[in-house]
C-alpha cells in the first residue's frame, strides 16, 4: 500500500457511503454533495488530499477498514455501480474473467461465439473461449444458441463465480 493513501477513519472522516446505492457524499466542505467524476473509462474518481482515487476502492476501504488486496471487479461490469454487493476483491486473472462482452464485429450476439464461414463443409457455430491467455476451440454447433450455451458451461467450469456469461445461471428458457 502506498504511503500517501488515506487510512479508512482519514477517508470515514472526509465522505460518507451508502453500500446500497454506492454513492460517496462529502462531509464537512460541500457537506452533502455527491462525491466524484466519471472519468472517460467509465469509472468514479475521487480526489481526496490532492490525490485521485477510484470511488470503488475508496467504498471498499471505508467499508472493510482496508485498501483492497488486489482489484475490486464490479460484478455486473458497470464500473459506475458502486454498490457493495456490486464489489469483490479478486486477482487480476479473476478480474479478467468478468468482462462485459464485447460482440463489435463479431458474426454473432453472443460472447465466444462465430459462425465458421472458411470450411464449406462445416458452416456452423463455434463455441471459443480464452484461458491463460490462450484462445481454445469449444466445438462446432448447428445453431447459435447451442454454440454459446457450450461456451457458457466451460465458462463456469473453468472461471466459477467469475465467468461471464451469456445466459444467467438456470436461465433455459434464453
Amino acid at each position: 500500500m502506498a504511503k500517501d493513501l488515506p487510512t479508512p477513519d482519514e477517508l470515514r472522516k472526509l465522505l460518507s457511503y451508502d453500500p446500497e446505492t454506492g454513492v460517496l457524499t462529502r462531509r464537512g466542505w460541500n457537506a452533502g454533495k455527491e462525491a466524484g467524476w466519471l472519468n472517460g473509462n467509465g469509472y468514479l474518481r475521487i480526489c481526496i488530499n490532492y490525490r485521485q482515487l477510484y470511488a470503488h476502492r475508496v467504498a471498499w476501504a471505508m467499508t472493510y477498514g482496508h485498501w483492497p488486496l488486489g482489484q475490486i471487479d464490479h460484478i455486473n461490469c458497470d464500473r459506475a455501480d458502486n454498490r457493495l454487493e456490486n464489489l469483490r476483491d479478486t486477482t487480476t486473472s479473476e478480474n479478467l474473467c468478468n468482462r462485459a462482452s464485447g460482440t463489435s464485429g463479431s458474426t454473432s450476439k453472443f460472447l465466444g461465439v462465430h459462425f465458421d464461414s472458411r470450411s464449406k463443409r462445416r458452416k456452423r457455430w463455434v463455441a471459443a473461449i480464452a484461458r491463460q491467455g490462450k484462445r481454445r476451440t469449444i466445438g462446432f454447433y448447428l445453431t447459435e444458441e447451442e454454440a454459446a450455451r457450450a461456451r457458457d458451461a466451460v465458462a463456469i467450469e473453468w472461471h466459477g463465480e467469475f465467468a461471464s456469461l451469456n445466459f444467467k445461471k438456470g436461465d433455459d428458457n434464453a
